[in-house]
């Protein structure tokens, strides 16, 4: 079977995960892996002109059987070169819905699914005022097609939130042949009429889960708990699994899953969605068709033997139904964890010290560092990857998990000189 990759940062664990099952992938990408093991073609993401009709004529020439979603930035080309293609996909109308989130509320709002209210904010005439009236105080503005939480900020008056409206500006102003390492999320957002939302603010805790589907027929793969994001980017600080919730709410955040997938349409793939458990009960936060980004997917497969990307090449291909996968699954095996540590300011590296505890820890299963002192860096919102690393923890319990992941935010520090100006557009 022939795969096609379109990513803008592929991890090796993605790529191999087809290399190891004897497919042939084609990886269309600006990042060469340089794997033997992986045909690398081009950078599709260089130029937005005749993007789709590229992609398409090398699609056919290669006889690709599969472009499969696994890069939020990728999923409407995907869902486009799939329908030109004949490939299974979901359609580009549920891709358009998942990205801009304002698309994704009106199809939620429709189906009664419980979800933040939203509206749309247009520069210099959208007032606070009316915001607020509409959706109280506080509120969070955010980019309407952003993702990894770039363009997200909590805003509790006129200053706040003219504020965020510059910053998210700049961001859209930016042109989308931007230098990757500056922004390498910016040929994903400020595509819509609709650019900027305020959505109400909601108060609780955070879930994620990552399911496989075809003909509405949902499998869960695994549901996590997010710790506390920090400040008021909501830079996320971790992830684990199993969660903390009993298993009727549990079964409770899928079926609020299932229902949001049902209601943009989405018949066949994968899916990361977002939910959150307030006083009020669960709302759904958002929903990106494909795989769980960062450690997700390899903390699926240690913890209940099944791999999100070869599970979603399965269900796209036939390979298997959803109760053959059910066979393969594994009940939870200890705790899994994956976290990061963040920059609090932007600015250029002075000094890092304590990551040797990443590579000390015996329950640190795999780590990537992005940045190495003399880097310049930016926090959030600005930045699309506000993270000097990230880690996977895999213990017996989760006091075990957590104790671990405090620790590593208490020992590895970055030294920033934030006098530094960097620019970003």
């Amino acid at each position: 079977m022939k795969i096609g990759i379109i990513h803008m940062y592929p991890s090796n664990y993605l790529l191999e995960s087809y290399v190891d099952l004897g497919y042939e992938v084609f990886l269309f990408s600006p990042c060469d892996p340089g794997l033997d093991s992986v045909k690398w073609q081009y950078d599709p993401f260089e130029s937005e002109e005749f993007r789709l009709e590229k992609l398409v004529s090398f699609g056919r020439f290669l006889k690709i059987d599969i472009f499969p979603a696994v890069y939020e930035g990728a999923v409407e080309i995907v869902a486009a070169v799939s329908e030109k293609l004949k490939l299974p996909s979901f359609s580009i109308e549920s891709a358009r819905a998942s990205r801009n989130k304002y698309l994704a509320y009106k199809s939620f709002d429709a189906l009664n699914v419980p979800t933040p209210k939203t509206v749309v904010v247009k520069l210099k005439q959208s007032k606070w005022s009316d915001v607020t009236m509409e959706l109280g105080c506080p509120v969070i503005i955010k980019l309407a097609d952003s993702m990894n939480s770039q363009g997200v900020i909590k805003v509790d008056s006129e200053e706040t939130f003219q504020k965020a409206l510059y910053e998210l500006t700049k961001l859209i102003e930016q042109p989308e042949t931007l230098d990757y390492s500056i922004d390498r999320n910016r040929v994903a957002y400020g595509k819509s009429s609709v650019n900027i939302i305020a959505q109400e603010y909601l108060s609780g805790i955070e879930f994620s889960v990552d399911l496989v589907f075809k003909n509405f027929d949902f499998l869960s793969l695994g549901v996590f708990e997010k710790l506390p994001p920090f400040g008021s980017t909501f830079v996320e600080s971790a992830s684990i699994s199993p969660p903390d919730l009993s298993e009727n709410n549990q079964k409770k955040v899928v079926e609020l899953a299932t229902k949001a997938l049902s209601s943009i349409g989405a018949d066949v793939g994968s899916a990361h969605v977002e939910i959150m458990k307030t006083e009020k009960g669960f709302f759904l936060i958002e929903v990106g068709l494909r795989p769980g980004g960062g450690f997700t997917a390899k903390c699926i497969e240690l913890l209940h033997g099944v791999n999100p990307f070869q599970a979603l090449v399965e269900v796209l291909s036939n390979i298997s139904d959803d109760l053959a996968l059910l066979d393969r699954f594994q009940k939870d095996q200890g705790f899994v964890m994956f976290g990061g540590v963040h920059y609090r300011v932007s600015g250029r590296i002075k000094n890092i010290i304590g990551l040797d505890i990443l590579s000390n820890s015996p329950m640190v299963q795999d780590y990537i560092i992005l940045n190495k002192i003399g880097d310049d860096v930016l926090a959030a919102p600005n930045s699309s990857q506000p993270h000097l690393t990230y880690y996977l923890i895999k213990a017996k319990s989760r006091k075990e998990a957590l104790d671990l992941h405090f620790k590593i935010q208490k020992t590895v520090q970055v030294e920033i000189d934030s006098e530094r100006e960097i620019v970003s557009c």
